[in-house]
């Protein structure tokens, strides 16, 4: 399952690294303002139609500013759209700003995949308490079967169909959890 870590432990203040990227102009923004709802209308009338049009656009890897510390760039949702191209974090944000504009409560997890790569994509709570994975650059999405850790396991706990591995903090215009 997925695996919730701490970055840094919760006896650390959270460093501005954490809170803030830079944006395409060089200037340091918080996370949550990369994110706002999108109504888009009818130009796409359901969220997967959301996330097959974020899917679409390019993939890029952002370039890492400066010569010693590993800040990456993120671009505004403007700028992502004129670019038509993005790295995960620029996809996410899209995603989840037209998921908040459905009504959905939606937020950016930035974590980890397979081998510690790290990587960001979408997570929306339902009202039923489903929690679902929304991965950005393909469209696909993963509903989560959360286990409960104090109960002896009956059985083998069946592997996760998502590639995701950790999450360190999740986000939306509203909201920062770290």
């Amino acid at each position: 399952n997925i695996k919730l870590e701490m970055y840094p432990p919760l006896n650390q203040t959270l460093s501005q690294e954490v809170v803030n990227t830079q944006d395409e102009n060089g200037i340091n923004r918080p996370v949550c303002s990369y994110v706002k709802p999108l109504r888009a209308g009818r130009l796409l009338d359901t969220p997967r139609q959301a996330a097959r049009f974020v899917n679409v656009l390019g993939y890029e890897r952002a370039p890492v500013i400066g010569g010693g510390g590993k800040q990456e760039q993120w671009c505004t949702l403007l700028a992502f759209l004129c670019r038509n191209k993005g790295d995960c974090e620029d996809h996410a944000n899209l995603l989840c700003s037209l998921l908040l504009g459905y009504g959905l409560e939606a937020f950016v997890c930035v974590g980890t995949k397979a081998k510690g790569v790290p990587h960001a994509w979408v997570m929306t709570c339902g009202t039923d308490g489903t929690i679902t994975f929304w991965e950005s650059l393909t469209g696909h999405r993963y509903i989560h079967k959360p286990t409960n850790p104090d109960e002896p396991p009956v059985a083998e706990q069946p592997k996760p169909l998502y590639p995701y591995r950790t999450i360190g903090c999740v986000f939306n215009h509203q909201m920062f959890l770290g």
